[in-house]
């Protein structure tokens, strides 16, 4: 009697560990993503951002959903990030700032279509960031292709 007793009471325990569990993970699901979008309002705030601090700022939105738009430099078959294909682009709006970002991607499509100088609008996840210059004017912004889109004009 002792042993079932025991292991009915086992068995609450763990069932009620794994249902808040569930429970947590659920909600964790449902929680929107916010997007960072790359535009002026965006890039105004990294200028007057102390150039040490500009990192920082960076820092927070690492993993994050961002929203840009540049002109594309070349598409090459640099693997990075489990992706086949590296898009180089140059961001139109970023101002006074230097960015460029690599976006990888698997779709092929993208290394077939896509030609110096095309206007290429995407969103993605924000991987890592390379500063370029000691006195942060310049960045390198890795992102990993999750919807793209040639601009046409």
């Amino acid at each position: 009697m002792k042993y079932i007793c025991n292991t009915i009471l086992i068995f609450i325990l763990i069932t009620s560990v794994v249902y808040s569990e569930v429970k947590k993970q659920s909600q964790i699901e449902k929680t929107p993503v916010s997007t960072t979008i790359l535009n002026k309002k965006f890039y105004s705030k990294i200028i007057k951002t102390p150039h040490i601090r500009r990192d920082v700022y960076l820092d927070k939105i690492l993993n994050s959903i961002i929203q840009g738009r540049g002109y594309v430099e070349s598409v090459d078959n640099l693997e990075r990030y489990q992706r086949k294909y590296r898009i180089i682009i140059t961001d139109s709006e970023s101002m006074s700032l230097k960015i460029k970002l690599f976006i990888f991607t698997d779709n092929e499509e993208y290394h077939k279509i896509l030609k110096k100088g095309d206007l290429f609008e995407f969103h993605g996840q924000f991987v890592i960031y390379t500063p370029i210059s000691s006195d942060r004017n310049s960045y390198i912004l890795d992102v990993i292709l999750k919807e793209g889109d040639i601009v046409v004009k």
